[in-house]
């Protein structure tokens, strides 16, 4: 009897240039590391986030270049609030966000240099952070508006206002957020971190999985 193989099939893509199978393929041991493999890791992780959240916000960013009112804010806000939360649930290896949303996006938030800057007196972090994610992240994902949020393109990044609107410049928001990226995929590429580089790999080996 005549059997004919099943063609195998494609790996899924996890970003615009790798599959599940090229990160499955990598050999990731937090202890006792190859650092070219976790260089790999590294630039997965990176195209990743930037092809699904970072290049969309910078493309939104600049399509107004040339415009001294923007209003592709709430967009942008909304692709950056996505990363804080991806991000974080890397940082700490959660292969389940549900329930844990406003601990992440907090966590996130509070040991970011802009939030930190913006808000200087550490008793009112935890209030501000979890202001930023009910009228920023809920607001904008769950009803695309937020009464408490005004988005621009000019003054600072990032300001809790004395009439309680938080004030979001939305380019420097967003600039500010990829350099924190940034540092976050350095952390992965170098030596020092087992924790973080453990919870990467947890987090990562389930979306792969899937």
């Amino acid at each position: 009897m005549h059997t004919t193989t099943k063609p195998r099939p494609r790996s899924q893509l996890i970003s615009p240039n790798y599959t599940a199978q090229n990160w499955q393929d990598l050999n990731l041991d937090p202890d006792n590391a190859d650092e070219a493999q976790w260089q790999k890791a590294g630039e997965i992780i990176k195209d990743r986030i930037e092809g699904r959240f970072l290049k969309p916000a910078d493309a939104l960013i600049e399509a107004e270049a040339d415009k001294t009112q923007g209003t592709f804010g709430f967009a942008i806000l909304a692709l950056d609030f996505l990363v804080i939360e991806t991000v974080q649930g890397f940082r700490e290896g959660r292969i389940n966000h549900t329930g844990q949303s406003e601990t992440l996006f907090k966590n996130f938030l509070k040991e970011w240099s802009l939030f930190k800057e913006s808000v200087s007196v550490e008793a009112e972090q935890e209030d501000k952070a979890r202001k930023l994610y009910l009228s920023g992240r809920c607001a904008l994902h769950h009803s695309g508006s937020t009464d408490f949020l005004k988005v621009g393109i000019s003054g600072t990044a990032l300001e809790f206002s004395a009439d309680g609107l938080i004030r979001i410049n939305r380019t420097l928001f967003h600039q500010s957020l990829s350099q924190e990226f940034t540092s976050f995929i350095e952390a992965i590429e170098t030596p020092g971190d087992p924790i973080l580089r453990r919870n990467v790999k947890t987090k990562m080996n389930e979306i792969c999985q899937k």
